[in-house]
């Protein structure tokens, strides 16, 4: 190939060489790297926030919903969470030691102006609560412990006024009369009334004078 020609290709390729080397070795320069990964950055932290702003309105959405079902009285969901739920049995409340059921009931009804009732066949229900000695604890706690004391299905159901338990009585007491003791002596005194009477009364058979006749 002729001088000339070899010239030619040369002044052609060498700029593209160069050109090439130049796209290989080229680097960005810092400014712009920087403007790219902080707006990568910005939308990995927009895609987070919007995760965790749509995870915390689900949970106030499901906590909401909970409420609404318990204080709708739905049935369905436990009724100790039911009764956490309803704000007006989140006061704190206190009772004494060794309580029985009217004491609760009472202590309930003056902590937060509530009624509560038992069911008609609670009537005669007497729970065996034990030693109870508790300080500043929600009315719905002392509600759930009473719910679940020797009853079976033992459940709270919303009224107009308040709360009414219901169940099976596995503590069913027969509520003793007054002057129970004078009733039996009573009728001891009747029984040993008959005797004597009786006695009294072979006694003159056997002095009559028809029972010698016939002897």
């Amino acid at each position: 190939m002729k001088p000339a020609c070899l010239a030619a290709l040369g002044v052609f390729f060498v700029p593209f060489t160069f050109a090439g080397q130049s796209i290989l070795h080229w680097k960005p320069a810092d400014g712009w790297r920087v403007r790219v990964e902080r707006y990568f950055a910005s939308r990995a932290n927009d895609t987070q926030q919007k995760d965790q702003k749509r995870q915390v309105d689900k949970k106030r959405a499901d906590s909401r919903q909970k409420l609404d079902t318990a204080l709708s009285g739905t049935p369905g969901m436990p009724n100790d969470i039911a009764l956490s739920l309803d704000p007006r049995l989140r006061i704190q409340m206190s009772v004494g030691e060794l309580p029985t059921l009217d004491d609760i009931l009472a202590a309930l009804r003056a902590a937060t102006g509530l009624e509560f009732v038992l069911g008609k066949n609670l009537q005669n229900h007497q729970p065996d609560m034990g030693r109870v000695l508790k300080h500043n604890v929600f009315a719905w706690e002392f509600m759930t412990s009473l719910a679940e004391t020797d009853l079976v299905n033992g459940y709270w159901e919303k009224t107009d006024s308040g709360y009414r338990l219901t169940g099976k009585s596995r503590a069913f007491r027969l509520p003793t009369k007054q002057g129970g003791p004078h009733y039996a002596l009573w009728l001891l005194f009747g029984v040993l009334l008959l005797l004597n009477a009786g006695v009294l009364l072979h006694r003159r058979m056997k002095t009559s004078p028809s029972c010698n006749i016939q002897r």
